[in-house]
């Protein structure tokens, strides 16, 4: 960006002040004032090239960390989504007795949950960020217990209260890392 390109600019008048200080001390006779004033201000050029470059590094990497986050956000709000739809196939299904059509919906829906659960668990896993920030092991840990609970209730074809506990608590979770990922200043534990 324009800081990259300022640290050259930077560099290049800096090798011309050292050119010049070479060319005063060849001169005949030397010019060690005009070669010293020289010297100081290719320093000078070097250090403020060298933030330059610092500040286009650090300007990159927040670029990158956004961009990261950004889909990050996205897929997460892709599986809550996901996560959503299971819920509110379920809802109507919970405290009912599970005659024929009930346990078909619930079977259709419990296929869904271990695919939700297996991509929450690939996106912990290729965020090395994630993996250490305590608050996203903590949710997602209870998010595989919520998935978990929900996938053997519907595979049991058990409607009980405890099935609408599971899904709302993977929802629940689901909606706090999505709130997470897009505030990443009120969020310390990410960066």
């Amino acid at each position: 960006g324009r800081e990259a390109a300022e640290a050259g600019e930077l560099l290049r008048s800096a090798a011309a002040e050292q050119i010049g200080a070479g060319g005063a001390l060849r001169a005949r006779p030397a010019d060690a004032q005009t070669a010293e004033r020289s010297e100081r201000q290719s320093l000078k050029l070097l250090n403020d090239a060298k933030k330059a470059a610092e500040t286009a590094a650090r300007q990159a990497q927040r670029r990158d960390e956004a961009r990261k986050r950004a889909e990050l956000k996205a897929a997460y709000t892709e599986l809550l989504e996901g996560q959503k739809a299971v819920r509110d196939a379920v809802a109507p299904l919970v405290g009912k007795p599970a005659d024929r059509r009930a346990r078909r919906d619930l079977a259709e829906q419990g296929e869904k949950q271990p695919g939700l659960k297996t991509r929450a668990d690939e996106l912990l896993n290729q965020t090395q960020e994630l993996r250490e920030a305590a608050t996203f092991e903590l949710a997602h840990r209870r998010l595989d217990e919520a998935m978990d609970r929900a996938a053997k209730m519907m595979a049991a074809a058990n409607t009980a209260a405890g099935l609408r506990s599971a899904t709302d608590s993977a929802v629940r979770t689901l909606e706090r890392l999505v709130t997470a990922l897009s505030a990443p200043e009120d969020n310390p534990e990410f960066r």
